[in-house]
């Protein structure tokens, strides 16, 4: 499954999905599909496809995708039992953000 901005459904970015995906903006990256909010027409997808401790989180607004390949399907990313997020060091991260 391939697409553009003008010929992708909500379908395409179902959670689990990993896609290889070209922006608008000259980006281009691998990521796995957290959530998507229609309303806001916001993609959160978990970069990279390898597991890990330590992965980024992408807040895309569709607008910005030129275009995407799909990789594969894979299980739901927030899985309790193989989720590795540190609260403690994403809060100071925030704190130090605001500051």
């Amino acid at each position: 499954m391939e697409g553009s901005s003008s010929s992708r459904s909500d379908e395409d970015f179902a959670v689990g999905c990993m896609l290889s995906i070209k922006t608008t903006l000259g980006d281009e990256f691998d990521g796995q599909v957290v959530t998507f909010d229609r309303p806001s027409n916001i993609l959160v997808l978990q970069e990279g496809l390898k597991l890990g401790p330590r992965r980024n989180i992408r807040f895309l607004k569709t607008n910005y995708i030129k275009e995407f390949s799909f990789l594969g399907q894979s299980e739901d990313p927030l899985d309790i039992k193989k989720c590795y997020i540190d609260l403690q060091s994403l809060q100071a991260r925030e704190e130090l953000a605001l500051r």
